[in-house]
C-alpha cells in the first residue's frame, strides 16, 4: 500500500478544515456526522483506512446496560446495526471528527446541498484530485 506524501495529507487538511467551519455553524453542528449519514461516512473511513493505507480504525466498545464493554460483531457485510450507531458518536467529537482527514476523504469533502463551498475548495478539489492520481502512477 503507497502512503500518501505529506503534501497530499496537508491538502486534505485543509480541505477539512473549510468544511468543518460550515460543519460547525449548522443546527445541531455536525448533525450530518449523527445517526444514519453518519453511521454511513464513520463506515467509509474504516473502510479507506484499512483497505487504502492498512489501517484498522480501533471499533469503539459498546456498553451493556450494566456497563460492561464488549466488541460489537463484525459480519461480512460490514457493522452490524448497533456498530453502525456506536461508531458514528464514536469519530465525532465536539470540534469535528477524530479521524485524520486523509482516512475519510468523503468526509472531509462533504458539505450540505444548501452550504456554499468557500472559495478555495474547487481549488483544493483539484489539487487533490491530482495528487492521487499521481500517487496510484
Amino acid at each position: 500500500m503507497r502512503q500518501p506524501d505529506q503534501r497530499l495529507i496537508d491538502l486534505y487538511q485543509e480541505l477539512s478544515d473549510l468544511t468543518r467551519e460550515i460543519c460547525a455553524t449548522c443546527s445541531p453542528p455536525f448533525h450530518c456526522c449523527q445517526g444514519e449519514s453518519g453511521q454511513v461516512g464513520c463506515w467509509r473511513a474504516g473502510w479507506w483506512a484499512k483497505n487504502v493505507y492498512g489501517i484498522e480504525l480501533e471499533v469503539p466498545k459498546l456498553l451493556d446496560a450494566a456497563g460492561n464493554g464488549r466488541r460489537p460483531m463484525i459480519s461480512a457485510s460490514g457493522l452490524n446495526a448497533r456498530a453502525r450507531q456506536s461508531l458514528a458518536a464514536s469519530y465525532l467529537t465536539s470540534t469535528g471528527c477524530s479521524v485524520a482527514a486523509y482516512m475519510r476523504p468523503v468526509c472531509a469533502m462533504h458539505v450540505c446541498p444548501d452550504r456554499e463551498r468557500p472559495p478555495r475548495y474547487q481549488e483544493l478539489m483539484a489539487a487533490i484530485a491530482l495528487a492521487e492520481a499521481e500517487r496510484f502512477r
